[in-house]
């Protein structure tokens, strides 16, 4: 079983928390929006035991947003980031980092009957935005992010990960 210490200084006194079971234990681990949490997060959870360096990548993210620990928020958005790439790495069957993916990932997903234009549209978001932002705020630490962004990102990178999920079950 995995504790995970919450601070006093919780991010909001309005924030809940939502606890999941999986192999390794029990997971904490703030709660938002219901659906969201249900499918981008608990769901990926269970699905990512698979693929444990994701998994762990995923889970830290969520500590860290969880302990309201501010000054790793840098490290949170990082692990965000490794967690779809080493999703990717397994599923593609490569050590590429995230930027150099575009290709493989949409043949990838074209060979899974995946709509050209979802493909665009999760390609040019992982590929441009999502990856820029992480430039600007995970490697160079230029930027801080509002909690609100935090937790879209957390969301976003949910989404992201689990079409490819849901892809690579539908194989098995």
């Amino acid at each position: 079983v995995k504790y995970i210490k919450v601070m006093n200084s919780f991010p909001s006194p309005s924030v809940q928390i939502r606890v999941s079971k999986n192999k390794k234990g029990i997971l904490v681990y703030p709660s938002g929006a219901k659906l969201l949490d249900d499918e981008v997060v608990s769901r990926n959870l269970e699905w990512l035991q698979d693929y444990p360096e994701s998994y762990k990548a995923f889970e830290q993210a969520l500590s860290i947003y969880l302990n309201g620990d501010r000054p790793k928020y840098r490290n949170l958005i990082d692990n965000l980031r490794v967690a779809i790439e080493q999703l990717l790495r397994k599923l593609l069957n490569n050590k590429k980092s995230i930027e150099k993916q575009s290709k493989e990932l949409d043949t990838w997903l074209e060979s899974h009957g995946v709509h050209k234009q979802i493909r665009n549209l999760y390609g040019q978001f992982l590929f441009g935005p999502y990856a820029a932002l992480q430039n600007d705020v995970a490697k160079h630490g230029d930027e801080e992010l509002l909690l609100d962004e935090i937790e879209y990102l957390i969301y976003q990178t949910g989404t992201f990960m689990r079409l490819v999920l849901q892809l690579a079950r539908s194989e098995k």
